[in-house]
């Protein structure tokens, strides 16, 4: 069974279309979070990243804002008793 890498914040942007920028705006809200960060800082985030991107963006697609998705996020969090999605 082959492991994958993590990806940069680059990697994950061009596979998924989204901006760099789009990518830490997602982060600062907590909608994404990268599994660790490179010795040069570079966040590094799991290949599962790439689906959870594309959720959020057939969401908002579908017109949920992403602080509507924040706010879910929180309520399926607060109520599974999980730290994170």
């Amino acid at each position: 069974m082959k492991l994958e890498k993590p990806l940069r914040v680059g990697e994950l942007a061009k596979r998924t279309g989204k901006t760099v920028r789009a990518l830490h705006l997602y982060e600062e809200l907590g909608l994404l979070k990268p599994v660790h960060r490179s010795k040069g800082g570079f966040r590094l985030y799991a290949p599962s990243a790439v689906k959870r991107v594309e959720w959020i963006g057939k969401l908002q697609d579908a017109g949920f804002s992403l602080h509507d998705l924040q706010d879910l996020l929180r309520g399926v969090s607060e109520q599974s008793g999980v730290a994170s999605l």
